[in-house]
C-alpha cells in the first residue's frame, strides 16, 4: 500500500490523490473509546466518518482553488465542531452562496490571469 509521509493513499478521482494521515485512525480509536453522547459506538463512528467527509470535502474545495472563508456555514470555513452544525443551516446540503459564488468567481477567470500570493 502506498504511503506518503505518514499517509496511506486512500483512491484518486479527477487526477487528485486522497491520502489518510495515520493520525486519523489514532484519534478514531480514542473517539471509539471515549464515553460518547450516544448509546451506540456505531453511531460514534457514523459521526467521526462525518466529520471526515466534511474535511474531504473541504480540502476537495481548495483543490479546486478557493480559499478559506470566515463565513461559519461555508464549508470552506477553516472551523472547529461548531463548522458541522452550522453546515447543518444551509439548505438542501447545497453549498453556501458564498462558496459557490467563489467557484463561479474561480472558474470564469480567463486563463491568463496571473495570480500572486501575498504569503512567503
Amino acid at each position: 500500500m502506498p504511503t506518503y509521509k505518514g499517509a496511506i493513499r486512500l483512491f484518486q478521482i479527477s487526477g487528485i490523490t486522497v491520502f489518510l494521515h495515520w493520525s486519523w485512525f489514532f484519534v478514531a480509536v480514542l473517539e471509539l473509546q471515549r464515553q460518547s453522547v450516544y448509546t451506540s459506538r456505531v453511531w460514534s463512528l457514523l459521526e467521526y466518518l462525518t466529520l471526515f467527509g466534511i474535511v474531504l470535502l473541504h480540502e476537495f474545495g481548495h483543490a479546486l482553488g478557493l480559499a478559506d472563508t470566515p463565513t461559519t456555514s461555508d464549508l470552506m470555513y477553516p472551523g472547529d465542531n461548531e463548522t458541522v452544525h452550522a453546515l447543518d443551516e444551509v439548505p438542501n446540503n447545497k453549498c453556501s452562496a458564498n462558496d459557490c459564488a467563489s467557484l463561479r468567481a474561480v472558474y470564469s477567470m480567463p486563463t491568463d490571469v496571473i495570480f500572486y500570493s501575498a504569503r512567503r
